[in-house]
Parts: C-alpha cells; sequence; structure tokens
C-alpha cells in the first residue's frame, strides 16, 4: 500500500490490508492526497469529503498533547516524526499542520510505549546455579574481571551513538554496534554459566535479565533505518535498564558492605570500586 510497516504504526493502518478503510484506494495513496487513511470517503452535505485531514483547530479540541514531551521516548518520538514530515511532504504537497502531527507523536508514543512494556524478562530463578561452597569475593572478583575484559574496550553510550549517526545518514557505521553486542552476549554467557553464592542468588539474576534485555535492545537501535519504531522500543529498553544496572550497583554495594568485603587495587572486584564511589 506504499507504507512500510514502521509508517503503518504512525498513521495507525492495517498493516495486514492495503486499503485499511476499504475505500478502493491505497493507504499511502490517500496520505499522498491529504486523505485519512482510517476513514471510508464519502462526500458531506456541505461539499467536503469526509476523510480529508481535520483543521487544526478540529483536532486541538481532541487533542491535549502540545505540551512538552514528557517523557524521553515521547521526545525522541517527537523529534524522529519531526525529521520525518522535513524529507517526506503531505497533504497534496503540504506540510501536515501542527496538531496532525502531535496526534501522529502520540500513536507512536504509545506504540513504542506498549512495545517496550510487553518485553519481559527471560531468566528466572532455575536458571542461576547457587552453591554454599562459593566465596563470595572470589564470585565477586570473577564477575568484576568479566564486565572488565568484556567491556574494556567500549566507549560511549548506544543510543548516542545510534542519534548522531542519524542526524548524519551515516547508517553504515551501525556496525560498530557489533563490539557491544558482542560484550553483551560473552557477559550474558558467563553469566548462565557462572555459580553464586545463596546471598548473590537475587543480584545475579538481576544484572543477568538486565545484560540480556540491553544486548535486545541495542539490537534494536540497529535498525534506526529501516524500522524507527523498533529503534525506538530499543531506545525505552535501554534506557529502563540502565536504571536497573544502577539499582543493581546500589544493592550490590550493600550487599559488599554487609559482609565486609572490600577490593583492592590488585582484585578484580574493584572494578565496581568506580560505581560504588559514586553511590
Amino acid at each position: 500500500d506504499g507504507l512500510k510497516n514502521w509508517e503503518e504504526i504512525l498513521w495507525k493502518t492495517d498493516a495486514d490490508k492495503t486499503d485499511t478503510d476499504g475505500d478502493e484506494m491505497p493507504d499511502g495513496e490517500e496520505i499522498a492526497e491529504g486523505r485519512d487513511p482510517k476513514i471510508k470517503r464519502e462526500l458531506l452535505s456541505g461539499g467536503s469529503w469526509s476523510d480529508t485531514f481535520k483543521k487544526p483547530e478540529e483536532l486541538l479540541a481532541k487533542n491535549s498533547s502540545a505540551d512538552a514531551p514528557k517523557t524521553m521516548t515521547d521526545k525522541l518520538a517527537r523529534d524522529f516524526v519531526s525529521n520525518y514530515f522535513a524529507t517526506k511532504t503531505m497533504t497534496n504537497g503540504q506540510e501536515l499542520n501542527a496538531p496532525t502531527k502531535d496526534a501522529l507523536v502520540n500513536a507512536l508514543s504509545l506504540s513504542v510505549e506498549q512495545g517496550a512494556a510487553a518485553y519481559k524478562d527471560i531468566y528466572t530463578k532455575r536458571d542461576v546455579l547457587v552453591s554454599e561452597k562459593i566465596d563470595p569475593k572470589t564470585y565477586l572478583n570473577r564477575l568484576g574481571s568479566v564486565f572488565a575484559v568484556n567491556f574494556e574496550k567500549i566507549e560511549g553510550m548506544e543510543v548516542q551513538i545510534v542519534a548522531s549517526i542519524a542526524q548524519s545518514g551515516k547508517f553504515s557505521e551501525l556496525s560498530g554496534l557489533d563490539d557491544y553486542l558482542v560484550a553483551y552476549k560473552k557477559t550474558v554467557d558467563f553469566l548462565k554459566d557462572e555459580t553464586v553464592p545463596p546471598a548473590y542468588a537475587d543480584l545475579h539474576l538481576v544484572i543477568l535479565n538486565s545484560m540480556n534485555t540491553t544486548g535486545f535492545a541495542v539490537e534494536n537501535l540497529k535498525f534506526i533505518e529501516k524500522d524507527p519504531a523498533r529503534s525506538l522500543i530499543g531506545v525505552q529498553l535501554y534506557f529502563r535498564e540502565i536504571a536497573r544496572a544502577q539499582q543493581f550497583l546500589t544493592a550490590l554495594k550493600t550487599q559488599t558492605a554487609a559482609d565486609k568485603i572490600t577490593f583492592g587495587n590488585n582484585d578484580a572486584g574493584s572494578f565496581f570500586n568506580q560505581y560504588f564511589e559514586k553511590i
């Protein structure tokens, strides 16, 4: 119907139908002509068409989203929609009015929020290998060593890298995220196989799921060119996992303090000291 899957999300059309409203014109063509692809065309008594995009004052009465973006996802969606319409004019060659854009931003933001909320942790307590025989400090040194080695060459936030690439249009540089994905996969593989002291089992499960979800988020970020909606879901998940990683480090600091564990410069667990000092 002339629309990509992420555009179907933006316009809230049916991706499984060429003609969502059944008026015998493909959705993409309707949008190009300034017609709403969700409303079947009928000639109204006043001489206007039922599927013409609404005037600003009509949309404003139904839409209260003209306020500043309330979340990071909303801001990113708003920026994306603005860029989208800067390169693709609609409604008979005229750019859509601001209220219509706001409505589209809301549709995209909601889809992204729902997509991120639908993603659940895949590992449970049964996936954590627990043993009373494991010394807590030995375990933490191994954990610190894995993080230090796997992320040694990783610099910069993945979201910022993708934002820069999207702005420059140099999408071939997205391959630079592959090093991040390898780091997350290696870390997840280690965490799945590592035996854990009982007091650290819950924390281990948290960081296992967090590393796995962050890797999934970064994989989604790579779709910024072909499927921006999927990429925005990755952004939402990414920031969610940053918050969870911070919670993990706070809880880890509390547990190590309770166990009277400290790390010297020669301990691999000293990797965590840089984070503990900021808490």
